[in-house]
């Protein structure tokens, strides 16, 4: 009975899977050398992987200069995937996905394998580094050059914000930060315990506690309930297990995560941490 269960659950989703990689697969030039294989394999991992986790859809102009790719790869990429995304043949529009299941199968390693796999936390740094270098070279004193200080919104027209700032300028000064949280989210959902590990060694845990607290204030400023969640309960759980980690670093596996509160988010997250 539960392996036929089983069985009808992941029926549907293996039948996705397969039309998912075909789709992929024969996006991939089939006369490629292994070398230009691997490269149509990284530009898709690049390519889809930033539209699949952006916060709201860009047109495959935006993404272009986000992404600093030149437009002739990106049309490449994206040109056999229309049973995937819905690609209009107008640059300005918006790319969108055709189902919404398409981004977990993505962002799931066991389910597209190696060559498709798109790492969500390294998806979301590298996005995250492409908005501050973009905001670091765009955004200027008098972006719409009013060169009049007094000038209110009402009076400038949409077409001119629109030309002073493009939907991708618009996007990152919008999700920069998201993107920012989504990686550093992710990084301490794995490697939280290995920090406070090599800090007890190194002598320097109350660095975590200050860098953790920090933290905290920018996830609540930012309004981002489920970071701050975890990060609040990291900080705890660090202010309660100081003393062990700087005696015995290692200890942050075992005694530290078993005597945590049964509903600390930190024992549940690292559960498997704790020695057999």
């Amino acid at each position: 009975m539960i392996e036929g269960g089983g069985s009808s659950v992941k029926g549907p989703e293996q039948k996705l899977n397969e039309i998912y990689i075909t789709v992929l697969e024969n996006s991939v030039g089939h006369d490629y050398d292994d070398e230009e294989r691997e490269d149509s394999y990284e530009m898709l991992r690049k390519v889809l992987g930033s539209i699949v986790i952006l916060f709201a859809p860009l047109s495959t102009q935006s993404l272009t200069r986000l992404l600093d790719i030149p437009k002739i790869k990106v049309d490449q990429t994206l040109e056999d995937l229309h049973a995937i995304l819905d690609i209009p043949k107008l640059q300005n529009r918006l790319i969108r996905l055709h189902h919404p299941s398409f981004p977990d199968f993505l962002l799931d390693k066991d389910r597209c394998g190696n060559h498709f796999w798109v790492n969500g936390k390294q998806a979301h740094e590298a996005l995250a580094m492409s908005c501050i270098q973009l905001m670091s070279t765009s955004p200027k004193q008098d972006i719409c050059g009013l060169d009049a200080p007094g000038v209110p919104v009402t009076d400038v027209a949409n077409s001119r914000v629109e030309q002073c700032l493009p939907s991708e300028l618009q996007y990152i000064c919008l999700h920069w930060i998201q993107h920012l949280q989504k990686s550093i989210h992710r990084f301490l959902q794995k490697h939280l315990l290995h920090w406070f590990e090599a800090l007890g060694w190194i002598g320097k845990v109350s660095k975590a506690i200050y860098a953790i607290a920090s933290l905290e204030s920018i996830t609540m400023a930012c309004n981002y309930p489920q970071v701050t969640k975890f990060v609040h309960n990291a900080k705890r759980f660090v202010l309660y297990n100081r003393s062990v980690i700087e005696q015995a670093p290692f200890q942050v596996y075992s005694s530290a995560l078993v005597f945590a509160p049964l509903m600390s988010i930190v024992r549940k997250q690292f559960k498997d941490s704790v020695p057999q």
